[in-house]
């Protein structure tokens, strides 16, 4: 056979092996791992490299409104760049819906958004903000069918949050039409609670912002996600968890955990950032000379054993339970959603100058650009 590429001499990493041998390509294909394949007329020397499958990264942000005066960091253009340059063949972006949108009308203008400007292939999440009868009934059906199986909902902010009885008409949609969905979970009401007494109080800085969102407030918000999924029965993902998630109730150590049953839950899939970036995360919430906009995180940096963590460290066994419980499964996802530090500051020091609002209410949630494991600068 001839090949139009052979990758020669790496380490060639599949889901089954690890092995010395080359890799040819034709018609852009994978046909052939073997050793000594004939040459080809285009050849890459992988002497001493790694041969891996091309990433996906199932969670990022890219080019979606923030509100005014904060601008994202990534459009699709740098976003995908990253990414190729970080060996990601492949991101899922999020297709936000605004209220009083159509929801279709939403994924067509993100489709226009990186029409011609990426390097990697992309596919789309659907955020619903707003599961009107249309979009119930119609909208989300129909854009199942066409190719957008999982869409995310929100259990907080403004601008995004659905009541309970919401939340149980779009898992009911899911379960209709055999799609994932995905929850980003925090307790709205609380957050308002906690955020109104940190501003009567006059705790407006940054620092403050994770005091708005404690850790029982995700807990709350991910059993209640729980619940509904087992009540619809579908399986369900909780996105970027920062608390630890135990399914066997028989453990008895006195740690606030989330406590879930096995005999009655639903499949239960959960995401976060791995841990080198936790590190990153404590660097940035507590180091010398870091401005204050790093400290916002949603859901926030969390103290646990006298050490910050950022979102979900997956490899603690903790997150996710001990011995691998059946039914409870983890990824790795970045969500990539940087916002450029320029603008999120200026709207930052306005507000403080104001002194008028608490930064859970008016400022998304930021990581410091490349603080990318998974993406690569570029």
């Amino acid at each position: 056979m001839e090949f139009d590429l052979v990758i020669r001499g790496g380490t060639v990493v599949t889901a089954a092996d690890v092995g010395k041998c080359d890799v040819g390509v034709k018609d852009g294909r994978i046909v052939a791992l073997a050793e000594d394949l004939p040459r080809a007329a285009s050849e890459i020397d992988a002497s001493g490299l790694l041969v891996l499958p091309g990433g996906i990264d199932s969670h990022v942000h890219f080019d979606q409104p923030q509100g005014p005066g904060i601008v994202m960091a990534d459009g699709f253009e740098s976003g995908t760049r990253s990414a190729a340059a970080g060996g990601n063949t492949t991101v899922l972006a999020f297709a936000l819906q605004p209220r009083g949108q159509s929801l279709r009308e939403s994924v067509e203008s993100y489709h226009e958004k990186a029409k011609g400007k990426c390097y990697v292939d992309y596919g789309f999440h659907l955020i619903v903000t707003d599961p009107t009868p249309a979009v119930l009934g119609q909208e989300l059906p129909a854009l199942v069918k066409s190719g957008y199986p999982s869409f995310k909902v929100f259990m907080t902010y403004d601008n995004m949050v659905l009541t309970d009885r919401q939340l149980l008409e779009v898992f009911t949609v899911a379960r209709e039409q055999g799609a994932l969905v995905m929850v980003h979970a925090e307790g709205y009401d609380q957050i308002k609670y906690m955020t109104d007494r940190l501003e009567r109080d006059g705790k407006t800085h940054p620092y403050f912002h994770a005091e708005s969102r404690p850790e029982l407030v995700e807990r709350e918000a991910t059993h209640r996600a729980i619940s509904h999924a087992e009540l619809i029965g579908i399986p369900i993902m909780i996105v970027h968890v920062s608390v630890a998630v135990r399914k066997n109730v028989s453990e008895s150590e006195p740690r606030p955990d989330l406590i879930l049953d096995p005999r009655a839950l639903p499949p239960v899939l959960v995401s976060g950032l791995p841990s080198a970036i936790a590190s990153a995360g404590a660097q940035a919430i507590d180091g010398p000379g870091v401005s204050d906009i790093v400290r916002i995180l949603g859901p926030p940096a969390k103290q646990r054993d006298g050490g910050v963590i950022s979102r979900c460290i997956l490899s603690d066994s903790r997150v996710v339970g001990r011995g691998g419980n059946a039914g409870c499964g983890a990824f790795i996802q970045i969500d990539e959603a940087d916002v450029r530090a320029d603008a999120a500051n200026r709207r930052h020091r306005d507000q403080r100058r104001a002194n008028t609002k608490h930064p859970s209410r008016a400022t998304p949630h930021f990581l410091p650009p490349k603080l990318r494991l998974l993406h690569g600068d570029y």
